[in-house]
C-alpha cells in the first residue's frame, strides 16, 4: 500500500478537525478513504508497527484506530493482517448522483409555515407570551430545591401514568374553585403543554377522515394538530358572541370534534354567549360529538371575575377541558392538562403514557406545592393588575396614533388585542416590515383556514402586551404607525 495515501487523507482531516486527538483523526482519515473508494474493499492495510513508524507516532495510536474501525465494521482484523471490509455498497451509496431523500407526507406538505420564529418571542407585540420577568423565580428555585431534597429515589425514574398524584389533586381542587369544573384527580391528565393535550385528543377521540370544527379565525396550532392527525378541518365563523353554528350545520356536516376558546376567543377576544353555549352542548350530546374547550388564558380576566368554564355548565356534557400554565406562569414549564370524563380517563392516561413517557416529576410535585401554598393564585392576582395597566396604555396609544386605521376588539382577558384594519391592508407584508423595526405584529389573516374566501378573510394585527414594557408601548405604536403609513403609500 502507498503510505502517501494515508498521509493525504490525514492532512485533509486535519484541516477540519485540528482539535481532535491523533487517534480520532486517523480513524476519520481511514474511514473517509474507505467511503470515497480511495481505500478499496479487500485492500490490506500496513501493519500497525510499520504505519506508526512511517507517521512518526506511537504504535498504540494506530492500534486504537484499527480496533475502533474493526468494531464499527470498516476493517477486518485477522492474525495475518488487517483488511478493508467488503463495503462496495457503502461506497456506491456515497458516490451515487442525483439521489433524493424521501419527502414529507401529503399532510406534512400541506402545513403552511408559521409567521413567527423563535427570535420573535421577546420582541414587542408578540402575542400569547407572558411577562416572565415578573415571575418570582427565586421562590420557584427554592420550591424546586426543597422538592428535590424531599423526593425519594423511586420517583427519580419515569413518572406516574397520567401525571403526579399531588399535581392532579391540586389542579382538581383549583379548577373546582376557580373555573367551576366539576372534576376529581382521576379526571385530570398531565400533558406536555396544551399542544400535547390537543395532540392526544386528536389521536384518541377521532379517526383520520373525521370532521373537526374549529373557530375561523382561530388558534393556529390547534388547526395544525388536527390536520396532522388526518382530520377534515372545517371553519366556524366568529362574531361578537363567539363561534356561530347553525342547527342545520349539524345535519349537513356532522363533526366528531368541535374545538372552541369560549371564555376568550382567540384571536378576536369575544366570549361565547350563554344561548350558544346551551345550543352547542345540546347538539353535541345529540350527535355524539366531543367539545374541546381550550381555556388557555381565561384566568387572566380584567373586566369581571373569570367566566365559568363551559365544562361545568351541565353534568355529563361531552366536554374535554384543556388548560396550560404557559400563560399564567412560565412557557418553559411545558405543563398542560386535560380534564376528561370518568369512563375514558383511565384509558386515555394509559395511552398518553405510550405517546410520551411520563416525566418532569420534580417540577410537577413542586408545582402542586406552589398551588397549595397559594403562590399560584397570588401570582395571577399580581399579573392581572400588571397586564390590565399594559393593555390600558396600549389602547390609549392605538386610539392616539391609529384611530381611523384600526378597530380594536377583545381585551376582557388574555395577553393580546385584535386590531382589525378598517381598510384592507397586506398584513403579511406588514409583519415582514415590522420585523425590520424590531416589532412583531401577528397577521390576523393567518388565523383563518387557508381555504377561507378572500372576501371573508379580514386583515389586521394581533398585538401582544405581555412582554412589552409599559414605558415603551407609546414609541412602539409610533413605529407601527410609520410602517403602516409607508405600506399604504402609493410609492411603497
Amino acid at each position: 500500500m502507498d503510505y502517501s495515501v494515508v498521509q493525504e487523507l490525514l492532512d485533509a482531516v486535519l484541516v477540519e478537525h485540528e482539535k481532535f486527538s491523533f487517534q480520532k483523526r486517523l480513524c476519520l482519515a481511514i474511514k473517509n478513504g474507505i467511503r470515497s473508494g480511495r481505500l478499496a474493499s479487500g485492500l490490506r492495510l500496513p501493519a500497525s508497527r510499520d504505519l506508526s513508524s512511517h507517521l512518526g507516532v506511537a504504535r498504540n495510536s494506530v492500534l486504537y484506530a484499527y480496533d475502533q474501525l474493526a468494531a464499527e465494521g470498516y476493517l477486518v482484523a485477522t492474525p495475518k493482517g488487517t483488511w478493508v471490509a467488503q463495503l462496495q455498497q457503502l461506497q456506491q451509496l456515497d458516490q451515487a448522483k442525483g439521489g433524493q431523500s424521501p419527502q414529507l407526507s401529503q399532510r406534512g406538505q400541506s402545513m403552511p409555515p408559521h409567521w413567527r420564529t423563535h427570535s420573535d418571542i421577546v420582541k414587542p407585540f408578540t402575542p400569547g407570551i407572558p411577562d416572565v420577568s415578573r415571575f418570582p423565580l427565586s421562590r420557584w428555585r427554592s420550591m424546586l430545591s426543597r422538592t428535590y431534597a424531599s423526593i425519594n429515589t423511586r420517583r427519580l425514574s419515569f413518572g406516574e401514568i397520567g401525571g403526579e398524584p399531588e399535581l392532579r389533586e391540586a389542579l382538581a381542587t383549583h379548577l373546582r374553585a376557580s373555573r367551576g369544573v366539576m372534576c376529581s384527580a382521576r379526571n385530570v391528565i398531565i400533558t406536555q403543554g396544551a399542544q400535547g393535550a390537543l395532540d392526544l385528543v386528536a389521536r384518541m377521540l377521532a379517526d383520520p377522515g373525521d370532521v373537526a370544527w374549529v373557530e375561523n379565525p382561530g388558534y393556529y396550532f390547534a388547526k395544525t394538530c388536527f390536520r396532522a392527525a388526518g382530520l377534515d378541518v372545517r371553519g366556524m365563523p366568529v362574531d361578537e358572541d363567539g363561534a356561530r353554528i347553525n342547527d342545520m350545520d349539524w345535519d349537513a356536516d356532522k363533526p366528531r370534534l368541535v374545538y372552541l376558546t369560549p371564555a376568550y376567543q382567540y384571536p378576536l377576544g369575544s366570549v361565547l354567549s350563554m344561548p350558544r353555549r346551551a345550543q352547542l352542548l345540546n347538539q353535541a350530546s345529540r350527535y355524539n360529538t366531543w367539545v374541546i374547550e381550550d381555556d388557555y388564558d381565561s384566568e387572566l380576566r380584567y373586566s369581571s371575575d373569570p367566566i365559568p368554564a363551559l365544562h361545568g355548565l351541565a353534568s355529563n356534557a361531552p366536554v374535554i377541558y384543556v388548560g396550560t400554565f404557559s400563560k399564567t406562569l412560565l412557557p418553559v414549564l411545558r405543563v398542560g392538562f386535560l380534564v376528561v370524563p370518568d369512563d375514558i380517563a383511565h384509558t386515555m392516561s394509559m395511552i398518553a403514557a405510550q405517546f410520551t413517557r411520563p416525566g418532569h416529576v420534580v417540577e410537577q410535585v413542586a408545582l402542586a406545592k406552589w398551588i397549595e401554598a397559594g403562590h399560584y393564585a397570588r401570582h395571577i392576582g399580581v399579573m392581572r393588575g400588571l397586564y390590565a395597566e399594559k393593555q390600558r396604555v396600549l389602547r390609549q396609544a392605538l386610539h392616539t396614533h391609529l384611530p381611523r386605521e384600526v378597530l380594536v376588539t377583545g381585551g376582557s382577558a388574555g395577553l393580546q388585542l385584535a386590531a382589525r384594519f378598517r381598510q384592507p391592508l397586506d398584513d403579511l407584508e406588514l409583519n415582514r416590515r415590522c420585523k425590520d423595526q424590531g416589532l412583531v405584529v401577528a397577521p390576523l389573516s393567518t388565523y383563518y383556514l387557508p381555504e377561507t374566501p378572500a372576501d371573508l378573510r379580514e386583515s389586521g394585527m394581533l398585538l401582544g402586551y405581555g412582554t412589552i414594557h409599559t414605558s415603551t408601548i407609546e414609541d412602539s405604536v409610533r413605529k407601527l404607525r410609520q410602517v403602516i403609513d409607508e405600506l399604504r403609500s402609493p410609492t411603497a
